[in-house]
């Protein structure tokens, strides 16, 4: 078997030039936060603040709809028609994040 000398706490760039601080990653999750409406609120902003605080060196998020026509659970965020959009609370998840989305379809 081949060993790797690679230290769960060394610093890592990856292909894309994104570094990350260590190796550790926390999974995505399936976090349903979103308001009926499907938007960001308090809860989903304080959960991520709070991993990010942690050690992780990637976090990575949960769901995050892209077509209406198609949602997942009744509470995942999903980004809304130009019409609905309230673009200060996608602007303040966004800022913080590059996120999962995910689309009904092939």
């Amino acid at each position: 078997m081949a060993q790797y000398d690679m230290p769960i706490g060394q610093s890592f760039e990856l292909p894309c030039g994104l570094k990350l601080s260590n190796r550790i990653i926390k999974a995505a999750m399936e976090e349903s936060l979103g308001t009926v409406d499907n938007q960001p609120n308090e809860y989903i902003y304080r959960l991520y603040e709070r991993w990010a605080k942690g050690s992780f060196g990637l976090l990575l998020t949960g769901n995050v709809q892209v077509d209406e026509r198609y949602p997942g659970l009744m509470t995942d965020l999903m980004v809304p028609s130009k019409e609905k959009i309230d673009i200060e609370k996608w602007k303040r998840y966004a800022n913080k994040s590059v996120f999962l989305t995910c689309f009904g379809g092939i």
